[in-house]
């Protein structure tokens, strides 16, 4: 969709767990996830970028703070790994 449409970036969601699920396993999942996603975003000549959502409008949300996309991006370690700043969600 995105070469459809000539979009740049490709935002990879975190999603939104279940209350009662191991978050542990779910963020350990995500950035699996994202490192596979980075690659395949790379190879059609996007940026796979991430964004924190709040709380407030996305409870439960897995990544919720941008502390925590920082601490993801330093993670998961690679350079081609983008960071969405939307102020809306810094709330």
């Amino acid at each position: 969709y995105a070469r459809a449409t000539d979009c740049p970036s490709v935002h990879v969601m975190a999603g939104q767990p279940p209350a009662d699920a191991d978050r542990a396993l779910a963020w350990r999942t995500y950035k699996d996830n994202l490192r596979r996603a980075v690659s395949i975003a790379r190879e059609h000549g996007r940026l796979a970028i991430v964004e924190p959502l709040n709380g407030v409008d996305r409870p439960n949300y897995l990544l919720q703070r941008q502390e925590q996309a920082i601490e993801l991006i330093d993670e998961v370690g690679r350079a081609d790994l983008g960071l969405m700043l939307d102020l809306y969600h810094l709330q």
